[in-house]
């Protein structure tokens, strides 16, 4: 699975492919909510803004395949919240 792969990528120091293979696993399986929020962990790890657009869409995508847990339901991720973005 490439949420995994993602993982690896990550933890060998192989961050901007970590992102990509996240990304693509959005793109795969657009209805899996775990690649949306490894896609999300991806981007927030490397300073990127786009990760809370993918912790938005992990948390609409996990009311409809009942994965959210109470991260989601509670609507904050710490860490992400407090990303200098402004609106996103």
């Amino acid at each position: 699975m490439l949420t995994e792969r993602s993982k690896d990528l990550m933890y060998v120091g192989r961050l901007p492919e970590a992102i990509e293979t996240a990304r693509r696993a959005t793109e795969l399986a657009p209805d899996y909510s775990r690649a949306w929020l490894q896609y999300a962990d991806m981007l927030f790890i490397g300073r990127d803004c786009k990760a809370k657009q993918a912790l938005r869409i992990f948390r609409t995508v996990c009311k409809s395949d009942g994965m959210c847990g109470e991260e989601a339901k509670s609507g904050q991720a710490p860490g992400i919240v407090m990303m200098p973005c402004g609106k996103a």
